[in-house]
């Protein structure tokens, strides 16, 4: 069963002008809630309203067990943990085996050794290597 409002990805004929592409990820690098749904939609052949409503639902279930002091535990996903503290409650996130190696195999950026003032003393002198100016003095 076909859903009927599943996006158009940009580009394809229906596509809305000015809007960012729907492949799944923001221009910051996020998935948004929004993508979800479409993903989600395509992938159970719904609505895109019912895949967010869905959404929703998922976190307000979360939330409530959170609150009322239950861990709970998603296959695949991790485990949310009530943390109790005086003011207000903090939630620890233990991300499942799976997430934790997918994320040991993504690309990460290291800190440069001397902080951000050694990146830029050493992007100055690349950026003066090849000017007239940056050669020894005899």
């Amino acid at each position: 069963m076909a859903c009927a409002n599943v996006a158009v990805a940009a580009g394809e004929p229906g596509a809305a002008a000015g809007r960012r592409p729907r492949g799944g990820r923001s221009r910051r690098g996020r998935v948004l809630a929004g993508d979800l749904a479409r993903q989600a939609a395509a992938r159970m052949g719904c609505f895109i309203v019912d895949a967010r409503r869905l959404l929703h639902i998922y976190a307000d279930l979360i939330a409530e067990s959170l609150a009322a002091g239950k861990e709970v535990r998603l296959i695949g996903l991790g485990t949310f943990k009530p943390l109790p503290h005086r003011r207000r409650q903090t939630v620890k996130f233990l991300a499942a085996k799976r997430l934790r190696e997918a994320a040991a195999r993504a690309p990460r950026l290291r800190a440069e050794p001397g902080g951000v003032a050694a990146l830029a003393d050493r992007l100055a002198a690349a950026a003066g290597a090849g000017t007239e100016e940056s050669a020894p003095m005899p």
